[in-house]
């Protein structure tokens, strides 16, 4: 049913051209996150998932969790369900600027050097 109503959602936004990648991963992870009982495996897997949302719809990896102040945070948010929804895609957001933002540097700089 999760999926069935997830893929529903996205090709009804889709439709309508109201896709937030950000606002949709945040909307699902929590119910990922808080599958029993694998909640340090289903982190992981949120990661997998939100990040495949983020390259088809907007062109970049988040990295989230990526030291333990970020982790924890993530974890507090995604845990909380319903009521930090908002506040979980404002932090995936803040995580996707960075993610952007270092990506332009390196090209800025010239990207790898042969």
């Amino acid at each position: 049913k999760l999926i069935r109503d997830f893929n529903k959602d996205i090709c009804d936004r889709e439709i309508n051209g109201a896709l937030d990648p950000f606002y949709l991963a945040a909307a699902m992870d929590p119910d990922f996150v808080n599958i029993y009982p694998f909640k340090g495996g289903n982190v992981r897997t949120c990661c997998l998932f939100f990040n495949s949302l983020f390259i088809k719809y907007s062109g970049i990896v988040v990295s989230i969790g990526e030291h333990d102040e970020d982790r924890s945070k993530y974890m507090s948010m995604a845990e909380t369900k319903e009521e930090a929804r908002g506040t979980l895609a404002g932090f995936m957001l803040e995580k996707g600027e960075g993610s952007l933002r270092r990506l332009m540097e390196f090209r800025k700089c010239g990207g790898y050097q042969s």
